[in-house]
């Protein structure tokens, strides 16, 4: 928790780990509450983050609604049903739509891992975990 949150957690935050271990809820709530749309006591919790990439806060499940259901009207509506964002039928789609609405195509083009990853994680956590499967990747694709 200090690593991926750490202005949350002691060391350099104040809050103490161990109260949120094995209680994915509570730790959900408090450090995605208040924030990226989540009004609500349990918003944190409900909009964490799910599917190909993550998608986490109410305004990003509002944000995917509103651009699946212009292509596709009988999308559903993440807001109301948010475990359809890793459903089979939703989950590419999805993952698509924040891909393509973060601009993440021109900064793959550049071969800019930092640029997407900040694109969609907001930050840089997780970076060395990407920069090693894009490496395992193109060992692949060459």
């Amino acid at each position: 928790m200090p690593k991926v949150w750490p202005k949350c957690f002691l060391p350099v935050g104040l809050l103490d780990p161990a109260a949120f271990a094995h209680n994915p809820e509570k730790l959900a709530n408090e450090v995605y509450g208040g924030r990226m749309g989540n009004t609500l006591p349990n918003d944190g919790f409900t909009y964490r983050g799910r599917g190909l990439l993550q998608l986490t806060g109410k305004d990003s499940y509002r944000e995917a609604t509103t651009t699946l259901r212009a292509q596709n009207p009988a999308a559903p509506d993440f807001v109301a049903l948010p475990d359809a964002v890793f459903g089979a039928q939703w989950c590419l789609a999805v993952a698509a739509a924040e891909w393509a609405s973060k601009g993440c195509n021109a900064f793959a083009d550049q071969d800019d891992i930092r640029k997407v990853t900040r694109a969609i994680n907001g930050g840089l956590i997780g970076l060395s975990d990407r920069t090693e499967w894009l490496r395992l990747t193109k060992a692949v694709w060459s």
